[in-house]
This record gives structure tokens, C-alpha cells and sequence, in this order.
């Protein structure tokens, strides 16, 4: 009996709320910027171009992001992470793409903390947060709860992270 009461209840909650009357409709408009950037010295003293070493530890594929974190320059492409020095000298890998031990499934997304030096990344496949050092070798790793499935992370104090959740 409560169930067919619910159920009555359910659909009819359900048939209330999606009635819109035509004069309650608005339409939005999106008006474009009036401000066109129209030479980019306006925003930018300067460019430089830095050509990132590609050697047999580090050829890098599909370029997904780049970061650049105190005195080095930080890449994720779609195998792993690569860090490189300010003249584009590669310097180390910080993870490996892989079902081993210390090893991701599918970087979501990674950090530089330039409190603790240290690189952590979101692997995606498997909920974990990986911890290295400053040198790319692994430190530890933690299991995240679903709840926890952030997916992206930001430090903003010593082992603090600023995380945001999809909605």
C-alpha cells in the first residue's frame, strides 16, 4: 500500500514541475565581448619558446598539459609525466603508465607542491592518489573513496590540497 501511495505521489510531483506555462519562458542572450584582443602585447611583455629534448626515455605523444612549477617545466601527455629543466633538458619521468606496482592506469590529473617538492598524481582507472619526490621516485600512495573522486587537485598550503569535485 505505501508503495502505490509513493508511486501516486512520485508522478505526480513529476508532472507538476515539468508544466511551464509559455509567459514564464525567458531567453537569455549571450552577447559577445565588446573587447577583442587584438594584439597580444596588450596582455604580454614577453615570449619565449623552449624546445623540450625528446630522447628514448622521452618521446612524448599527445601533449595534454604543461605546467611550469618553480625552475622546471612539467608535461602530462597521454603515456605519462615529464619533467624537464628551464632550457628544455629532460630531466625525469615522474610516473609510468602500467598495471605494476607504483604505476597509473590514466592520469586524471597532477600537481607540483612547491611546499613539500614533491608530484602528485590522480589516476583515474583506479581511485589512487600517487605521491613521488622531487626526483620523480615514488613516495607513497593513497586509495580514495568514491566520494573522494576529485578530479582536479591544487596545493595551497604544506600537505593541504584544494580539490574539486565534478558535480
Amino acid at each position: 500500500m505505501d508503495k502505490i501511495v509513493f508511486s501516486v505521489i512520485f508522478i505526480c510531483l513529476c508532472l507538476c514541475c515539468n508544466q511551464v506555462q509559455e509567459s514564464e519562458r525567458q531567453t537569455i542572450s549571450c552577447n559577445e565581448s565588446p573587447y577583442v584582443l587584438e594584439d597580444l602585447n596588450e596582455i604580454v611583455d614577453s615570449i619565449s619558446y623552449i624546445y623540450l629534448e625528446a630522447t628514448d626515455d622521452c618521446l612524448l605523444g599527445k601533449i595534454e598539459h604543461a605546467q611550469l612549477c618553480d625552475d622546471i617545466i612539467v608535461v602530462k601527455d597521454d603515456k605519462g609525466l615529464y619533467v624537464f629543466n628551464l632550457e628544455g633538458k629532460f630531466q625525469f619521468q615522474v610516473s609510468r603508465k602500467g598495471r605494476g606496482p607504483h604505476e597509473h592506469l590514466g592520469i586524471r590529473s597532477f600537481y607540483y607542491d612547491r611546499f613539500s617538492k614533491e608530484f602528485g598524481i590522480l589516476c583515474s582507472a583506479t581511485n589512487k592518489l600517487f605521491i613521488f619526490d622531487q626526483k620523480g621516485i615514488f613516495n607513497c600512495s593513497y586509495e580514495l573513496k568514491d566520494e573522494q573522486k576529485f578530479t582536479y587537485a591544487l596545493p595551497c598550503a604544506e600537505r593541504t590540497l584544494l580539490a574539486s569535485y565534478p558535480l
